[in-house]
């Protein structure tokens, strides 16, 4: 999607249109709408319309073949959100929460990279290569990567983190940890891959799916539904890997401890989840807080999601979303310190305190109830897959 403020003659106090090549992109114009209203401190009337050739539809060309949103500009020009999800799940798991991009106040987002990573290396050393390879060739050896890490996306960013620091925006770190697996972890990993050879896929899921959810979203079976259906589309042979890579990764207690004080990381947990348990989380913070720096830190911070399991973006994704959109604003704030940290959108910017999506509803009249209400159900899947 594309804000156009020339071709179509509108002003910075005219009601703004968004010009967009294909309907499904409507949530990312909505949520540009609802941030563009925060910055003006009034609400934003939003307009959508679609166009099929011309200037417009030239904006896109290129940009939705490598499934990148552009959401207005208001991130840095060359820092690139790279979702990467955990062991057999796909970046739907992060949909119903919206667009990444418009959360994180990001130009662009490309899902495919992480995804086709996680899918595909052999090892942590091998996926962290791939992601920086594929950073570079697709987005340019000044980019930078704002790593989005779920679990075994988390132990991937770390590793990225450890070996390309130069190449790092930040670091979103949901319901990851630091530390190698322990020889029982490693243990039940084996028991995994044996379940996997002897009886296949569907028995794998049957053992692991309950420890991953709340009691809450173990009753949801569109929740336990999206689980298995990201499960089947990655396959056995890729969770072998993936499996094999996690009991095998490196201890990166010494990285976050090193870790540049200009890369902000926002930590996120679901309070009952069993396998990452928020106490993983305040070493990670704790960790964060011994490096020692004579330099200004940016923001670190964390959060833990009440009614949320493993699988914090699908469980709890309105709650998800407003951590990134609030830590957003303050990295925002820190990095252009004439502005307000709340001018990505925070949840309240001050002004406002019902959450991103019914920002959303109040920027755009009769099109943001729509995107709102499929966010809401979690039925935002197809619509956002593109980013």
């Amino acid at each position: 999607s594309s804000l156009s403020s020339d071709g179509l003659g509108q002003t910075a106090l005219r009601p703004l249109q968004f010009v967009l090549c294909e309907s499904k992109h409507m949530l990312c114009a909505s949520a540009a709408a609802a941030v563009v209203g925060r910055v003006a401190g009034r609400p934003v009337a939003c307009t959508l319309r679609s166009v099929g050739s011309d200037r417009a539809s030239r904006t896109c060309e290129g940009t939705l073949g490598r499934r990148r949103c552009v959401a207005s500009g208001l991130g840095g020009e060359s820092v690139v959100v790279v979702p990467m999800p955990g062991v057999l799940l796909t970046n739907a798991i992060y949909a119903p929460g919206g667009c990444l991009g418009a959360a994180l106040c990001a130009t662009l987002v490309d899902s495919e990279l992480g995804e086709k990573a996680t899918r595909e290396a052999r090892s942590l050393p091998e996926l962290a290569e791939m992601v920086h390879e594929g950073l570079v060739a697709r987005h340019g050896p000044a980019a930078r990567a704002m790593l989005v890490g779920h679990s075994y996306g988390g132990y991937a960013a770390l590793e990225f983190a450890k070996r390309f620091p130069e190449h790092l925006a930040g670091l979103v770190l949901v319901s990851t940890q630091v530390r190698a697996d322990t020889a029982g972890a490693t243990d039940r990993r084996k028991e995994q891959l044996q379940l996997l050879h002897a009886k296949g896929l569907d028995a794998v899921l049957d053992s692991i799916v309950p420890l991953l959810m709340s009691t809450t979203s173990r009753g949801d079976a569109s929740v336990v539904e999206s689980v298995r259906s990201m499960a089947r589309a990655v396959g056995p042979e890729a969770y072998e890997r993936q499996i094999l890579a996690c009991a095998s990764r490196a201890d990166h207690r010494a990285t976050l401890a090193a870790l540049p004080a200009a890369i902000p990381v926002l930590t996120i947990s679901g309070k009952e989840d069993k396998i990452t348990p928020p106490r993983v989380q305040q070493e990670m913070r704790q960790l964060l807080q011994s490096r020692h720096t004579d330099l200004p830190v940016a923001p670190c911070r964390a959060a833990v999601l009440e009614a949320s399991g493993h699988l914090v973006p699908l469980e709890q994704p309105l709650a998800f979303r407003r951590a990134l959109v609030a830590w957003a604003g303050e990295v925002h704030g820190h990095r252009r310190p004439g502005q307000l940290a709340g001018s990505c959108g925070t949840e309240d910017g001050g002004r406002h305190k019902s959450g991103i999506i019914r920002s959303m509803v109040h920027a755009c009249g009769d099109v943001g109830p729509r995107a709102a209400s499929a966010a809401a159900s979690g039925g935002l899947g197809r619509s956002v897959s593109a980013h």
